[in-house]
């Protein structure tokens, strides 16, 4: 029984021997990250709290901050590709839908399915906590 547990635990973690498919690079990376809108949401309550209704424009506003600061991936609706959004491309962008999305005021198409890897995310939100407990002069 323990065999079969540790064999299952094995698999679930990926270490299922030479059957197991090896993930490629652009797996990898889909599993690594997060929806921006859940990312903005998760920063913007680490940086300020909870004390007020968190509205889009909070989330918008939040994903901003975050695209300064991260790399940003676009991941395609069936979720099967993922390609990295340089900072040229954002540039005239407004944030909508709690960071989901991208919209541009000039004829340029909007960028959706918007994400940050998780081991940004937290060190962003290291950063955000810090500079909260800053003293200002």
């Amino acid at each position: 029984m323990k065999s079969l547990i540790r064999r299952c635990a094995a698999l679930l973690r990926g270490g299922g021997g030479k059957s197991t498919p090896q993930l490629d690079d652009s797996d990898r990376l889909l599993k690594e990250l997060v929806p921006m809108q859940e990312a903005s949401l998760q920063a913007y309550i680490s940086a300020y709290g909870i004390e007020t209704t968190i509205t889009r424009m909070h989330r918008n506003d939040m994903a901003e901050i975050l695209s300064q600061l991260l790399t940003l991936y676009s991941v395609s609706e069936d979720r099967k590709s993922v390609r990295r959004v340089r900072r040229e491309e954002l540039r005239g962008g407004i944030f909508a839908d709690g960071g989901r999305v991208v919209r541009f005021r000039d004829e340029r198409a909007a960028i959706g399915g918007l994400a940050v890897t998780r081991e940004a995310l937290e060190a962003a939100v290291a950063a955000l906590k810090d500079t909260k407990k800053a003293p200002s002069f």
